[in-house]
């Protein structure tokens, strides 16, 4: 977590913060965590000024495939992230991390010795949209260009 080198705030489904270990570092302080159902949208979160935890002066931390598999590949992204960067204007910086399935087996919670390898990519930018409005072409060419970037540099193929 300190690799990044900034401050963010994960953003996290609420079973993730029920989980063994995990959970423990998703404290208020550090994690939104979002309900699936209804889902509200991160960039709604983000325009709610009332709420210092959603601010966009501190960045958050999305794992886009929006759970965690035993078989290797990069699954296919929700679009949340994507559709809010566009709305709200904010830059993508895909962060791909190599090693974390030998670090954190599926279906287990608790951490193994392994070494995890963190790239960051340059950022993507979202060509502009309507204030309070999103480019659903824009919101899928952001989330492809995420996708390719983070499979290339995690070592594992597209799915």
């Amino acid at each position: 977590m300190m690799g990044l080198g900034v401050p963010y705030r994960f953003v996290a489904k609420e079973e993730v913060h029920k989980m063994p270990f995990i959970g423990t570092f998703f404290s208020a302080k550090w994690a939104i965590s979002l309900s699936c159902a209804p889902m509200p949208t991160l960039a709604a979160m983000s325009r709610n000024k009332s709420n210092p935890a959603c601010s966009l002066a501190i960045p958050f931390l999305v794992f886009p495939e929006g759970t965690f598999l035993p078989h290797e590949g990069v699954r296919p992204f929700q679009l949340g992230a994507f559709n809010a960067a566009v709305v709200t204007g904010v830059q993508i910086v895909p962060v791909s991390l190599a090693g974390t399935r030998r670090f954190l087996r599926d279906g287990t919670y608790l951490p193994r010795p392994a070494s995890v390898t963190i790239t960051l990519s340059p950022p993507l930018l979202a060509k502009p949209a309507e204030p309070d409005s999103s480019d659903w072409h824009e919101v899928v060419r952001l989330r492809d260009a995420a996708r390719e970037q983070i499979a290339r540099n995690c070592g594992e193929p597209l799915l």
